[in-house]
């Protein structure tokens, strides 16, 4: 399995780079849940790093996209990207239009729609490398196995965003001061977790409280082409220790909270009266 990684800063290439496939990297008003966002002359610096160890460099792109701002990533695809980057990764169908006309690799990859063998078959045959949803279990992960597909093996899960900035409108409402460097968590007044929201010039998003992983059964996906790990929420040096964790198979060397979302889950289909 190829190993792709959203990273959250540029050092830990120094540490990481032998391990790592496929380098993942938000470019600026593209992605809203990378582990970093680059601006061009720092892209042009991690590619030349990066092609020269003779890997590849994806551009995290995973945005929703609205009507003005074709014009923008238009612009970002043909003047940028297309002479830098090997793979764009989204979600937005937008792209797929986008990069028709490119040489860039299309790599679809929602986490909730395709939960199934054969959606990730048909979704292939239009979409270069497709990834495969966490939210199913192991046996059925177990059977999207397969070239040309990705397994989410490590990261936070999004399970809402909003274009509206929302941290921003609530400390102005509340007459506080919001302090855009600082991390926030959301609990609900009936539930125990807390839950990261981030918020960014593109909107605002809530994640799952824990990293999701699938480390422990890592040895019954090998079969995916790709394993995608990402950076965010991560300190530099946790991205290092997960990278190496499941490069040795050895989940100790991960010291956060760990979640297995639906791994452990069997599938039932309820069937009602009708």
């Amino acid at each position: 399995m190829k190993l792709i990684v959203d990273i959250n800063s540029l050092e830990i290439l120094d540490e990481c780079l032998d391990n790592i496939d496929v380098v993942v990297v938000g470019y600026v008003d593209l992605a809203y849940d990378s582990g970093m966002i680059v601006e061009f002359d720092e892209l042009v610096s991690l590619c030349d790093k990066v092609h020269q160890a003779g890997k590849e460099v994806w551009v995290n792109a995973r945005r929703i996209v609205h009507e003005n701002d074709v014009s923008l990533i238009n612009q970002r695809i043909s003047e940028v990207l297309n002479t830098l980057v090997d793979g764009i990764m989204y979600t937005d169908l937008f792209f797929y239009m986008a990069l028709e006309n490119t040489s860039l690799l299309k790599v679809y990859t929602p986490t909730t729609y395709v939960t199934s063998k054969y959606d990730l078959e048909v979704l292939k045959k239009k979409h270069d490398i497709v990834l495969a949803s966490p939210e199913v279990s192991i046996d059925e992960l177990e059977q999207m196995a397969s070239m040309n597909s990705i397994c989410y093996l490590f990261g936070q899960m999004s399970i809402f965003h909003s274009r509206r900035k929302l941290l921003t409108n609530y400390y102005e409402y509340r007459l506080w001061m919001y302090d855009s460097d600082k991390k926030y968590l959301l609990k609900e007044e009936l539930r125990e977790d807390y839950l990261p929201i981030k918020e960014t010039k593109l909107g605002t998003s809530i994640y799952l409280e824990g990293f999701y992983s699938s480390i422990n059964y890592v040895n019954r996906l090998q079969k995916f082409e790709f394993g995608l790990i990402s950076g965010l929420f991560l300190t530099p040096s946790e991205l290092v220790s997960v990278i190496n964790a499941y490069v040795r198979s050895d989940e100790s060397l991960i010291d956060v909270k760990l979640v297995r979302g639906a791994l452990d889950n069997k599938t039932i289909l309820l069937k009602g009266d009708d």
